[in-house]
C-alpha cells in the first residue's frame, strides 16, 4: 500500500477475491473451498485496511470523522445483502453474486484518483494536486491543502522511520497497546458468532418466527444502527459512542444468556419468552456498530503517530483478522 498506492492495492485486490469466489463457486472438494475462503480472507483483511486509510485521506476534515464511520455501514450492508440473498436463492448462487461485486467495483473505481496524501509522500505534487481537483471539484484551489499536507508528513517524507526505532517511542508503544486492546475486545465481544449463527441461534430459540425472516430484521437494524452512527461519531464523540455501545452489548448478551440458561433447565418457562432473545439481539445488534463496530479503527488511525501510521493499520488488520479466525 505504501510502495504502490492507496488505490492500485485496492485494484489488485479485486484478483484474490475473484480467485477465492471462483473457487468456492466451482468447488469439487473441501480442499477448494477452504481454499477460496483463505483468498477472500486475504482480500478481505487487506481491504480492511487500505480502503479505511483511502477514505480518510480523500476526505476533508469537516466530514473525516462520518466518513470513517462508513466503513462500519457498507460491512452492515453487506451483511443485509447476504441475509436477503440467502434466504431466497442456493449457496452457489448467492456466491455467484458475490462474486460479480469485486468486478462491479473495479468497473467503478478505476475512474477514482490516487491518494493525495501518497501522492504527496511520493513527491507527485502536481498529481496531488489533480487529485485534489477531481475530488474537490475543478476550481478548488489545492495549494493551501497539499502545503498543510506536506507539514503534517514532512517526517515520512525526509526520513523513513523503521518499525525498529518508532516502536521505542512511547507514543507509539500506547497507540499500538490502545489499538490491539479496542481490536481484542472488539472481535470477543460474540458479534461474529452472532452474525455468522444468527439463524441458528433464532432456530434453537424457537422465537416463533421464521428464522430465515428473524435474520433479516437484525440485518435491517445493524445497517439503521451503522447509519445512525455515521451521523452522531462527530457530535458525541467516539468515547461516548464506545462506552454507551459497551454498556448496552454487556446488558443484552446477559439476557441472551440467560434465556438459554432458562431453557436448558426449563423449558416451559422458555417457551414464554420466546420474545427474548430476539428484542436481545435487535438491542445489540443497534448498539455494536454506533460504537464498537467502527469507532476502534477510526481511532487507530486518529491516535497512531505520524512514523507509526504506515506500520499501524497492517498490524492491528492481522491482529483483528487473526482473533476472527480462533
Amino acid at each position: 500500500m505504501n510502495k504502490i498506492g492507496r488505490k492500485s492495492t485496492m485494484m489488485a485486490l479485486v484478483i484474490p477475491f475473484l480467485l477465492g469466489w471462483a473457487l468456492i463457486i466451482w468447488a469439487q472438494n473441501f480442499a477448494m473451498m477452504v481454499s477460496g475462503r483463505f483468498f477472500l480472507g486475504l482480500a478481505g483483511g487487506a481491504f480492511c485496511i487500505s480502503a479505511p486509510q483511502y477514505s480518510a485521506e480523500i476526505a476533508e476534515k469537516e466530514i473525516r470523522g462520518a466518513i470513517g464511520s462508513f466503513f462500519q455501514l457498507l460491512i452492515s450492508l453487506g451483511i443485509l445483502f447476504s441475509y436477503v440473498v440467502g434466504a431466497f436463492l442456493s449457496v452457489f448462487w448467492l456466491s455467484v453474486l458475490c462474486g460479480i461485486m469485486p468486478i462491479i467495483f473495479a468497473a467503478i473505481f478505476i475512474i477514482m484518483p490516487e491518494s493525495p496524501t501518497y501522492l504527496v509522500i511520493k513527491n507527485k505534487n502536481t498529481q496531488a494536486e489533480e487529485s485534489l481537483k477531481w475530488l474537490r471539484g475543478e476550481n478548488y484551489n489545492p495549494i493551501q491543502e497539499i502545503d498543510e499536507l506536506k507539514a503534517n508528513l514532512s517526517d515520512e517524507i525526509l526520513k523513513k522511520v523503521p518499525f525498529s526505532v518508532a516502536i521505542k517511542e512511547r507514543a507509539s508503544i500506547s497507540a499500538l497497546v490502545i489499538g490491539l486492546g479496542l481490536l481484542y475486545f472488539q472481535q470477543m465481544c460474540a458479534i461474529n458468532a452472532i452474525l455468522f449463527y444468527s439463524t441458528d441461534i433464532f432456530a434453537a430459540a424457537n422465537v416463533g418466527m421464521d428464522a430465515d425472516i428473524s435474520t433479516i430484521i437484525i440485518g435491517i437494524m445493524q445497517f439503521f444502527s451503522s447509519f445512525m452512527a455515521s451521523v452522531l461519531v462527530d457530535r458525541l464523540g467516539r468515547r461516548v459512542l464506545l462506552l454507551g455501545s459497551i454498556i448496552v452489548m454487556t446488558i443484552t448478551l446477559f439476557a441472551i444468556g440467560t434465556f438459554f440458561y432458562i431453557q436448558s433447565i426449563d423449558p416451559e418457562t422458555a417457551e414464554t419468552l420466546g420474545w427474548l432473545p430476539l428484542t436481545s439481539l435487535c438491542i445489540y445488534i443497534l448498539a455494536y456498530p454506533v460504537g464498537y463496530g467502527g469507532i476502534p479503527w477510526l481511532v487507530v488511525s486518529e491516535v497512531a503517530p505520524k512514523k507509526m501510521k504506515a506500520f499501524t493499520g497492517p498490524i492491528i488488520g492481522f491482529f483483528a483478522w487473526a482473533l476472527l479466525f480462533l
